[in-house]
């Protein structure tokens, strides 16, 4: 099976022109080197939103402001050996959001691991 990559703009803008100009599917896709369903939910993308740019926006919301997560990784340097269940509850009073004991693990091996990056470059 051969590796995935997405196909630039201009290639979509190229499939395009060539759909209008009658090309079947298969030659446009022998053309550049994908296969014709790709070709395909190119021109669908095309018909629907009359674009072929990507759609800005499409990944995962972040839940934490900037803020909370300063205030999460300080709470943690302060006293690492707090329960993360401990802080969970007590972060999330603080903040005002439902914290998980996995976000504040999270937040403390990053703490740990950007104070040693910083510690070993001096």
């Amino acid at each position: 099976m051969s590796s995935r990559r997405e196909t630039t703009e201009s290639e979509r803008l190229l499939v395009v022109k060539w759909s209008k100009e009658r090309k079947s599917l298969r030659e446009i896709a022998s053309l550049i080197g994908v296969t014709h369903g790709c070709i395909q939910k190119i021109l669908q993308k095309y018909k629907k939103t009359g674009s072929v740019a990507n759609i800005p926006g499409r990944r995962r919301k972040e839940m934490l402001s900037t803020t909370a997560k300063r205030k999460i990784i300080h709470s943690v340097k302060k006293d690492p050996r707090v329960s993360a269940s401990k802080l969970a509850l007590s972060m999330s009073s603080t903040i005002g959001e439902k914290i998980s004991d996995e976000t504040i693990r999270r937040m403390g091996f990053m703490a740990v691991h950007q104070y040693e990056s910083h510690s070993s470059s001096m």
